[in-house]
């Protein structure tokens, strides 16, 4: 049960990471780069991961699919946090 729960905590860490960020600047970015952001996480990462993890990890691979796209995201977020208050 612990191999199961450590992806999912470390998903939830990664997604608050992801949300706070995303709150903080969100008003601050043109409209495209934050349709970017919200398909990376869910379009461009985690169903390609979802779908190609298993292959190599078994149901595994399913469960950390989330924090990687999620930490994935999450970087991505405080690049973009930087780029956009450099500009302000």
């Amino acid at each position: 049960m612990v191999k199961l729960a450590i992806p999912s905590i470390v998903a939830f860490l990664i997604n608050i990471l992801y949300n706070v960020v995303d709150r903080i600047y969100i008003g601050h970015i043109p409209d495209d780069s934050s349709l970017i952001i919200a398909l990376l996480r869910k379009v461009i990462l985690l169903i390609p991961l979802a779908l190609t993890l298993p292959l190599f990890f078994g149901v595994n691979g399913i469960i950390w699919a989330e924090p990687i796209a999620s930490f994935s995201s999450a970087i991505t977020s405080v690049i973009l946090l930087f780029i956009c208050y450099k500009k302000l």
